[in-house]
């Protein structure tokens, strides 16, 4: 008996699966850094241990693991990029500034600072922009529940204090202390109740980075589902309570003007997560009466004051000033410059136009409501000197652009 032995000729299908699943295991290392060094960026911000004022944090160390892995996934693929050009220049004119601004005379601290958000994060950014994984991707429900824990954890520290599963080392770096930062919120002489920094050491800081990324959900999910809407849905929710408990004013304010920008300048019709919000920070703030006080106009219109600092500035400054970074004592007493006049006065108009074009370089701009929020904060406050901020941008880009094309339609239905 002769037997026939029919060979089954693949279809189109089958070798698509087949390449989609090898495209899986080839961007499996990929992914496992990745998601490694988003944890410690995003979750664990300040663990590590502080030496003689300086912080030494696994963030730290995770950003250039990072920015090394970008680099060589993108000479790996071929491409040609600008980022060698653009690194010489600002290396040279970081040297300048460092040496001439008075700023980062005052302590290595400083000059550190400076070295991340001005010469390191831009670079991070334009890298992490043209990252693509082959195949699969990176789940955006980790930063869902990344942010839910933080929120609650920052809730918990309100109501039964900053102790509350402290743990040196991890939610607040070795050898430093809640006691030095600002934290407290004042009636008068008396201090009436505390930020809530979760692990992010700073109540300022956790309110903004919460600002910014809730604008960022909002855009990306108002046209596509991403990601689980029983997970997104009520981190929404916590999220929006924790920022009220962390009493940043800057954060409110730029929650709202990222709002009102993207509302302006997308034809999504979606509000429902903007109405979740808008309500939740409504039910908090009438049951937390320092909230709603923290939170009242005349309160807001306090950071306003900014204003006579910044007069003075232009009293004071001169075009090399303005253009180069200020140079020797600045008139100022015990006045620090923040917000967009602290960079002018670090970087000058050319450092920051530099690193405005590296904002577009990166293609941030796609997030506009993002771009109003992200700004707002650093034309109005000094966060951008502490981790994480200036890195926020390149780990939503890393994440953003590598959302799965194929459970799209399966994440609409539920």
């Amino acid at each position: 008996m002769l037997q026939c032995v029919v060979e089954r000729i693949p279809d189109g299908q089958s070798i698509r699966r087949s390449s989609h699943k090898k495209s899986q295991y080839r961007d499996k290392p990929a992914v496992l850094i990745i998601t490694f060094c988003t944890f410690w960026i995003l979750f664990f911000p300040k663990a590590g241990v502080r030496v003689n004022g300086l912080p030494y944090l696994v963030s730290t160390f995770c950003v250039f693991v990072l920015v090394i892995f970008l680099i060589l996934r993108r000479l790996g693929a071929g491409k040609q990029t600008h980022i060698f050009s653009y690194f010489l220049f600002a290396t040279s004119w970081y040297c300048l500034i460092i040496f001439r601004n008075s700023d980062f005379q005052i302590s290595t601290a400083n000059k550190i600072a400076a070295l991340f958000w001005f010469l390191l994060s831009p670079i991070f950014w334009i890298l992490a922009s043209s990252f693509r994984l082959r195949a699969g991707s990176l789940n955006i429900n980790v930063i869902y529940i990344y942010f839910s824990i933080l929120s609650i954890f920052a809730i918990s520290q309100h109501f039964f204090g900053l102790q509350f599963l402290q743990v040196p080392g991890l939610t607040i770096a070795l050898g430093d202390s809640y006691e030095s930062k600002n934290l407290n919120i004042f009636e008068g002489k008396n201090v009436v109740a505390l930020k809530s920094p979760s692990t992010y050491q700073s109540g300022n800081l956790f309110g903004q980075v919460t600002a910014i990324i809730l604008v960022w959900i909002l855009e990306l999910t108002s046209k596509k589902n991403h990601g689980s809407r029983r997970l997104r849905l009520p981190m929404i929710a916590i999220v929006s309570s924790a920022l009220l408990l962390s009493f940043s004013r800057t954060a409110l304010l730029a929650l709202v003007f990222g709002w009102l920008v993207y509302f302006s300048t997308s034809r999504s019709k979606s509000k429902g997560s903007l109405a979740i919000v808008a309500a939740f920070l409504s039910v908090f703030a009438f049951l937390e009466p320092i909230a709603s006080s923290r939170f009242s106009f005349p309160n807001l219109s306090n950071d306003l004051g900014r204003t006579a600092i910044w007069l003075k500035a232009l009293e004071t400054y001169s075009v090399p000033d303005w253009l180069f970074g200020r140079v020797g004592p600045i008139p100022r007493g015990d006045i620090i410059m923040e917000g967009m006049f602290g960079i002018l006065s670090q970087v000058g108009v050319i450092g920051l136009v530099l690193i405005l074009y590296c904002w577009k370089k990166a293609g941030l701009t796609q997030w506009p409501g993002f771009t109003a929020a992200f700004w707002f904060c650093l034309s109005i406050d000094s966060t951008y000197y502490f981790a994480p901020f200036m890195w926020i941008p390149a780990i939503l880009l890393i994440y953003g652009n590598n959302i799965p094309i194929s459970k799209l339609e399966s994440t609409q239905k539920h």
